[in-house]
């Protein structure tokens, strides 16, 4: 990240993500994403965890995104 909030919300991000909590993660990165709304790094990482969770949601069932 570009901006100090950038930063903090993406490490929150990456704590969530090795913690296993794909929800909080994604949640952390999107907010992450207001503050540096054209962060190509972000937004495609935010795609992937999409994906993951879409994934996951199959899995289990359960509606998470």
């Amino acid at each position: 990240g570009t901006t100090a909030n950038g930063k903090r919300y993406f490490g929150l991000h990456q704590e969530a993500e090795r913690a296993g909590d794909l929800v909080k993660a994604h949640a952390h990165l999107k907010t992450a994403l207001t503050f540096e709304p054209k962060n190509a790094s972000f937004k495609a990482k935010l795609q992937a965890l999409e994906t993951q969770l879409k994934a996951q949601r199959k899995k289990t069932g359960h509606s998470i995104v």
